[in-house]
């Protein structure tokens, strides 16, 4: 899988409509083809960027979705749940209190709906 290519499609997906959540999130995410699994990259900015969000925040969390084109259902699943957990202001929170990759993984297995 080319870098290129991956930037490519998720510029393409932009262009559709931004993929900023707001609150300073964006998930920005893109089918790639040949691709076996979803993948997910999970990014803090140091310098926040805009990002078309809308609530014109700008955006320090970028969460970056890979996934196969075969995965459409999944591909909602996954973007239905993180609709829900970066809303989440203490999730947030503790997201920035991690200092490593797995911290940042146990936080996201972690999580658990608010009832």
């Amino acid at each position: 899988m080319a870098k290129g290519f991956v930037a490519m499609s998720l510029a393409n997906r932009e262009r559709v409509g931004s993929t900023g959540l707001g609150d300073g999130v964006a998930v920005p995410h893109a089918h790639v083809k040949n691709l076996d699994h979803v993948q997910f990259a999970y990014i803090r900015l140091k310098s926040p960027i805009a990002f078309d969000a809308p609530d014109r925040k700008r955006v320090s969390d970028v969460l970056v979705l890979l996934v196969p084109n075969q995965a459409n259902q999944e591909h909602l699943n996954i973007l239905a749940e993180v609709t829900q957990i970066f809303p989440d202001r203490q999730f947030r929170e503790r997201l920035h209190q991690c200092n490593s990759p797995s911290g940042v993984k146990r936080l996201f297995d972690s999580w658990v709906p608010l009832a």
